[in-house]
């Protein structure tokens, strides 16, 4: 999918999930996110944002999920 929180469809980045079965109560999310030369100079900047960023957001997604 593409990914552009907040900014221009123009300078989106792309993202690709996929989750894999490990057994009966384990599954292995690959997150990729790839596409940074579409944010121009700030690309690598912003990627390395990213580095520590989505492991906040996931966090938030487990924490949801252990609520239900």
């Amino acid at each position: 999918m593409t990914w552009h929180p907040g900014q221009d469809a123009a300078s989106a980045t792309l993202l690709q999930v996929a989750f894999d079965v490990i057994d009966a109560s384990h599954t292995r999310l690959t997150l990729t996110h790839d596409g940074w030369e579409a944010r121009g100079e700030q690309g690598p900047q912003i990627r390395n944002n990213y580095e520590g960023g989505w492991v906040e957001v996931l966090k938030g997604f487990v924490e949801a999920l252990q609520r239900c």
